[in-house]
């Protein structure tokens, strides 16, 4: 049996016999449906539509790609650069205005029940806020000495002593970097814990002299019990910021060796401050060189012309008796109004020969000058 070519199956076997399977291996053209190919078709469309609703291929696919984490990025910074580059200090200094403004705060506000290193400044200590309050210390000790000092000299010629700046500029810097090394050392080999590292010392004592900035301007008020008392009451409430910061870490079972070491501290920052101080008051304070005003030249008078008698005339002398030097003898003041004297000098040297005395101040008889060389 097999299909002829109507479409129709037809039996071929001469004789019957028991039923056979027959395998369909072709297929007349009638028999093949021609919208199959179309739905098939359909069908694909359908599913590239689908898949393609779905997956989002932007025009610039090449040129796209994922960053890298923070992390990686950083530790191949890291890795990459020296300690002799400027870009090694880039991450002291990234740091925000509001964060500053926290840890200016929180250093000149002792909280014993809040440790202010930890809430501020361990997740991310700098260089900046402590570099600029350094600075500008500096710049307000060196500022407020010059002004007093200009102030309370009026009748001298003023300079600038860029001695107070210099000075003032050692003394601080070396406390910022030398209390917080010695701190280090002692935490780590003395107590024998690592509970900060050397640039969040230097973090912390940076911070601490804000509280300095406008004790320094108020220095200027020429009271000198007022600029002891500020003094101590800046170094008492910078420094207890500092013992509360401290504090935790030490040794709990050494409690007398605690407060010494919290007293040492204080100490030290008391003596600075009393040390700027100081400096900013009478460093560079010398009585300096006075205005010096011109002086009138001496007139020199012949014997005889024009003049009344022969007055030696010192300027800015007596003015109570005069020495007529051609009677040797002494004349009231009144007489001669335009004369000045020195009661104590009867006669002057004569610098030529040919004039008899010296005059600076005289009463011509005529009213005309004197003939002058």
């Amino acid at each position: 049996m097999m299909f002829s070519s109507d479409g129709f199956l037809i039996d071929q076997s001469p004789s019957k016999g028991p039923s056979q399977t027959h395998l369909f291996t072709s297929f007349p053209n009638s028999a093949v449906d021609l919208n199959d190919d179309d739905d098939d078709d359909l069908l694909l469309d359908n599913k590239s539509n689908t898949t393609q609703s779905y997956a989002y291929k932007p025009a610039n696919e090449e040129n796209l790609s994922l960053p890298l984490p923070a992390t990686n990025k950083n530790n191949t910074n890291n890795e990459q650069l020296h300690i002799w580059q400027l870009e090694y200090y880039q991450k002291y200094f990234q740091i925000d205005t509001q964060q500053v403004l926290e840890r200016l705060l929180g250093s000149i506000t002792p909280k014993p029940n809040k440790s202010y290193f930890n809430s501020t400044i361990r997740h991310n200590p700098d260089l900046y806020g402590p570099f600029w309050v350094c600075v500008t210390f500096i710049i307000t000790v060196a500022i407020s000495g010059n002004i007093v000092a200009y102030f309370q000299l009026p009748d001298t010629d003023f300079q600038i002593d860029f001695s107070k700046i210099t000075l003032s500029a050692i003394l601080i810097c070396l406390y910022w970097w030398s209390m917080p090394t010695v701190v280090y050392f002692f935490f780590r080999y003395y107590i024998k814990r690592n509970e900060y590292t050397f640039l969040e010392l230097l973090c912390i004592y940076g911070y601490s002299l804000t509280i300095f900035i406008p004790v320094s301007i108020l220095w200027m008020i020429p009271i000198v019990w007022l600029q002891w008392l500020l003094t101590i009451i800046a170094s008492v409430i910078s420094g207890s910021v500092l013992i509360v910061t401290f504090w935790p870490s030490v040794d709990s079972d050494r409690k007398s060796f605690n407060a010494i070491s919290m007293l040492v501290v204080l100490s030290a920052h008391l003596f600075m401050a009393i040390c700027i101080m100081m400096i900013r008051t009478y460093v560079g304070n010398m009585p300096p060189k006075k205005k010096e005003e011109p002086k009138p030249k001496p007139l020199i008078g012949r014997l005889g012309t024009n003049l009344k008698m022969g007055i030696v005339g010192l300027p800015n002398a007596g003015k109570s008796t005069f020495f007529n030097i051609l009677t040797k003898s002494s004349v009231p003041a009144e007489n001669f109004p335009f004369c000045t004297i020195n009661p104590n000098e009867s006669r002057v040297s004569v610098p030529d020969s040919r004039f008899d005395f010296l005059c600076q101040y005289y009463e011509p008889l005529s009213k005309q000058p004197a003939y002058l060389n």
